[in-house]
């Protein structure tokens, strides 16, 4: 369950070196490293959070995969119209071609009649 962003604390180096003092301090227990935000080492660059480019593949799994989602659902809402407009497409067009089936087979009746009519 994620904590709305309006109740989160701003990270920054310091709470980073801060988590990793403490863990380091406390205890080095990677069970309860939750509890000091997963801050198991030091940061490599004492930079501002705010001026690091998240890795590609965590913008990929983000982004992308809640655009795929999306991308599916819709598709799959497309597809459900889709077929029910075949379904009474399809539908219809059954009828017709019955339709024509028994007409057509009237007229050959006719016309075998016709010929043995004029046969006698």
């Amino acid at each position: 369950m994620s904590i709305p962003s309006c109740e989160t604390q701003q990270r920054t180096s310091e709470t980073l070196i801060a988590d990793n003092d403490a863990y380091r301090r406390d205890n080095r227990n990677k069970k309860e490293a939750e509890k000091y935000n997963n801050c198991l080492h030091t940061p490599l660059l004492q930079i501002q959070l705010d001026k690091v480019v998240p890795p590609s593949l965590h913008r990929l799994l983000g982004i992308v995969l809640k655009y795929h989602k999306h991308l599916e659902d819709a598709t799959h809402t497309i597809d459900k119209k889709i077929t029910q407009q075949l379904d009474v497409y399809l539908t219809d067009l059954g009828k017709t071609v019955k339709q024509y089936g028994a007409k057509w087979r009237q007229t050959q009746e006719l016309q075998q009649r016709l010929s043995m009519s004029k046969g006698v």
